[in-house]
């Protein structure tokens, strides 16, 4: 048994600063979903043969903590970073960066890719499509807070990127 299990009722958890938040509450939902793509970016790294790349999705994943502390704080009093409509900028540029030279040195395919020519590939391909799904349902939260910190979900967009190239490179 859980130590949660005797404070909450079922259906019921705790966020940063805040106890016995129902799980049908969107920072919950938004945070379950970026917990499945980082949880998804690691069963990736398992398989990858790239140790560098696998280092660098260690660090997505660094990054998608630090997400999942930002949207736990969001209506609370809890706040561990300045939140500021540039938010996310940095993690957006190394991401980018280190898209985009992978993206110059990969050749790209002239037809529908199909996952599962091997493990690492695979894995990559379902990242990709679990970050998506993240990304989507941050775009609602997003509009429903009225957030606008739009690096966060740039970062989405482009980390979902980085597992096709780096699912073509592992291919």
């Amino acid at each position: 048994m859980s130590r949660h299990s005797k404070r909450n009722p079922i259906g019921y958890t705790d966020l940063i600063g805040a106890s016995g938040i129902s799980k049908a509450d969107p920072r919950i939902q938004a945070n379950g979903a970026v917990d499945e793509a980082s949880a998804s970016l690691g069963m990736a790294r398992a398989f990858m043969t790239q140790k560098s790349h696998a280092d660098f999705l260690k660090q997505c994943q660094a990054d998608l903590s630090k997400l999942m502390g930002f949207i736990a704080s969001v209506n609370t009093k809890q706040t561990f970073f300045v939140i500021t409509d540039d938010f996310f900028e940095t993690e957006l540029q190394n991401l980018e960066n280190y898209l985009f030279k992978l993206e110059d040195e990969t050749e790209f395919p002239r037809a529908f890719v199909f996952p599962g020519d091997n493990q690492a590939e695979g894995a990559l391909n379902l990242a990709r499509t679990i970050v998506r799904r993240a990304e989507r349902e941050l775009v609602i939260f997003f509009q429903n807070e009225n957030l606008k910190q739009k690096a966060v979900l740039q970062y989405l967009n482009r980390l979902s990127s980085l597992c096709y190239v780096l699912s073509l490179i592992e291919a």
